[in-house]
């Protein structure tokens, strides 16, 4: 703490020099480079045996940065309380904490789910949270109850007439217009479906540019009308202008 307040003395001299850019930067560096993962927290699922549920995506919460959501390649989901952590650390500084999940959603609770793919926070809300799986479908989930309140199937192609199953790999919803929801989901085939959650059922539009599989799905943070996106042909895409998908 001394040396941090050190260099903040040593940059407020330095603030008005052409040096402090310089300075600016090592500091940054310094402080990168003396992170460490903590070996005082633990975080426990409720998998019997953890190496056969490997934990596939994971997201933090944009509102507390508080509540941990974790998607395993088993269909199982769990939510987490950091919280816990920080008031077990300040309770004993020289012991373990250990945070298990506060809730813990079955894949046998819910039908035709296969492995997740990934799983987001809703923006501005944690209220809600949705999440993607291999077997081609996006779901809702309302925290307050536990329970899904909407699902998007993907499991067939529109693009041809194989009967492989799609795969749906990542899926964004929009953060920034939360009058006019979107999400955007990145689907096997090629294709980016653009779906309201306030209709569920079928997406509203279908985006085309990739020869191959979507594999990942981003909204801009700061322009709710540009969504970018990869794919398996190597090609990374941006759409712009969906002015016209508001409801």
């Amino acid at each position: 703490r001394n040396s941090i307040n050190t260099c903040g003395l040593v940059a407020e001299l330095y603030k008005s020099s052409k040096h402090y850019a310089k300075l600016k930067s090592f500091v940054i560096r310094d402080r990168f480079l003396s992170l460490i993962l903590s070996s005082r927290v633990d975080i426990s699922l409720n998998a019997s045996n953890p190496l056969q549920d490997t934990q596939h995506c994971l997201n933090i919460d944009k509102v507390e940065y508080r509540f941990l959501l974790s998607g395993s390649v088993k269909g199982h989901i769990s939510v987490f309380d950091l919280l816990d952590a920080v008031e077990q650390k300040d309770a004993s500084e020289s012991c373990r904490s250990s945070v298990s999940a506060m809730e813990y959603i079955d894949r046998r609770h819910r039908k035709n789910i296969s492995s997740i793919s990934s799983i987001q926070w809703y923006p501005e809300d944690c209220g809600a949270f949705l999440y993607t799986d291999l077997g081609g479908n996006v779901c809702i989930v309302d925290t307050n109850k536990w329970n899904e309140v909407a699902r998007f199937e993907y499991h067939t192609s529109s693009l041809t007439s194989s009967k492989l199953s799609n795969i749906v790999y990542d899926a964004k919803v929009r953060p920034t217009d939360l009058f006019n929801p979107l999400i955007a989901v990145a689907v096997s085939d090629g294709e980016l479906h653009l779906c309201d959650p306030r209709t569920g059922g079928s997406s509203i539009a279908v985006l085309q540019g990739h020869v191959r599989g979507v594999t990942a799905v981003d909204w801009s943070p700061v322009n709710s009308h540009q969504l970018l996106s990869s794919g398996q042909d190597g090609a990374l895409k941006v759409a712009k202008h969906l002015h016209s998908l508001h409801a």
